[in-house]
């Protein structure tokens, strides 16, 4: 039993250092592997770094000490299958957006920019692999490179001239944005995404500079959705909705280009550009503040030609004088009545905008009509006084601050 005892002792240290052994040799293992895993990184982000800087020429000297002869053979057998992939992919690519430009969808010039983009970012580098290829393979890419960018410029023209001339006679009832506006500036938004991309492609094709291509092409789509805005505002039979219309297209285009960059790039080329917007706004605004104005000047015509030098607290009018007062309440209430019913639906989405023409209605229409009910009032002209004191200027004012509700 001792000597068992013993035995077990000796084996039982034996395998306790055969475990610590085996721990540490576990531990060791994964370091090695984690040390290789960054050796191969290391190595893979060295090769990625050096890759632009190599000649494939000169490689395949130093590999294969080949002749030059043999070593184009080499490099041509290599390269040409992958080549011809590239080219066939670009080339299905290229006619899928044709098909779709076919039906109208613009959208696929948004496709054809980045295949642009990376195209002419590698044409030295196509270049320096076409060198060991067939003349018909460089021809090949150079049809495809001119392809691409032509289509990528005829939907452009495309899109410019739809803008222009679309044909769609719907008009929002409620005056908003119209859809052929936001449409408008949403490819915008997508065309300064790809702004780099855009300025190569137009002076592929056209004389002018690439810092002078982009500001074109955008100011003539702005312009482009101006021309048709004001043809399609042209469907409303009332001056104000019309004058409405046109306000809130414009400054939401004003508010949209800003916002993307559009304007700051078509400035550069016309810095009266912002200024222009801000007049057309401020000329709208007045066009469409003058049904107001209107209503004002009834009060204001009688006080200037009819007004009662001081009328005394219940002392009774002459009969001309009674029927002058009864005809301005009457043609101001049914004036007012018009004017709130017919803009009841109109929509201002733009807040700041909506909450200042408020401020302006209440301004132009109280500043009239508050001391002439105040003064009238306290005359006895009529036994009917709730006809003709319709709207007590708290509730005129509260009629108008629920016009211009927005809804987008």
């Amino acid at each position: 039993l001792k000597l068992n005892s013993a035995a077990t002792r000796k084996d039982s240290k034996a395998w306790m250092l055969n475990r610590k052994t085996l721990r540490q040799y576990s531990a060791d293992l994964t370091n090695r592997r984690v040390t290789l895993a960054v050796e191969n990184v290391t190595k893979e982000g060295a090769l990625e770094n050096s890759a632009e800087s190599v000649n494939e020429g000169k490689l395949v000297d130093n590999l294969f000490r080949f002749s030059q002869s043999d070593a184009y053979v080499c490099l041509k057998s290599v390269l040409v299958k992958p080549l011809n992939y590239i080219l066939d992919c670009a080339k299905e690519f290229l006619q899928q957006a044709h098909r779709n430009l076919g039906r109208n969808d613009l959208a696929a010039v948004f496709c054809l920019l980045p295949l642009s983009k990376y195209i002419h970012r590698s044409q030295d580098r196509f270049k320096e692999f076409m060198k060991f290829s067939e003349p018909a393979l460089q021809e090949r890419f150079n049809t495809i490179l001119k392809s691409v960018d032509s289509t990528c410029v005829d939907a452009l023209e495309k899109f410019v001239d739809h803008v222009k001339n679309d044909q769609e006679k719907f008009i929002p009832s409620d005056c908003t944005v119209h859809q052929l506006t936001s449409n408008a500036l949403i490819f915008l938004e997508q065309l300064m995404i790809e702004s780099q991309a855009l300025a190569v492609v137009l002076s592929s094709q056209q004389k002018d500079s690439p810092t002078t291509v982009v500001p074109k092409l955008l100011a003539r789509v702005l312009s482009a959705l101006g021309l048709n805005l004001r043809n399609k505002a042209e469907f409303y039979t009332d001056s104000s909705l019309k004058a409405m219309f046109m306000l809130n297209n414009t400054s939401h285009i004003l508010k949209t280009i800003r916002k993307v960059g559009v304007l700051q790039v078509v400035s550069e080329q016309n810095r009266d550009v912002e200024q222009y917007y801000n007049d057309q706004i401020a000329l709208f605004k007045s066009q469409y503040m003058q049904s107001w104005i209107n209503l004002g000047a009834i009060l204001a015509y009688f006080q200037q030609n009819y007004c009662l030098a001081s009328p005394l607290l219940n002392q009774r009018p002459r009969e001309k004088e009674r029927e002058q007062i009864k005809s301005v309440f009457s043609d101001f209430n049914r004036q007012f009545e018009l004017i709130t019913n017919d803009h009841r639906d109109i929509v201002v989405p733009d807040v700041n905008l909506a909450s200042k023409l408020r401020e302006d209605c209440q301004k132009i229409v109280l500043s009239k009509y508050r001391p002439f009910y105040e003064k009238y009032r306290q005359v006895n002209f009529t036994k009917n006084p709730d006809k003709y004191f319709k709207y007590t200027p708290e509730s005129i004012a509260n009629t108008i601050d629920n016009l211009f509700n927005a809804t987008l």
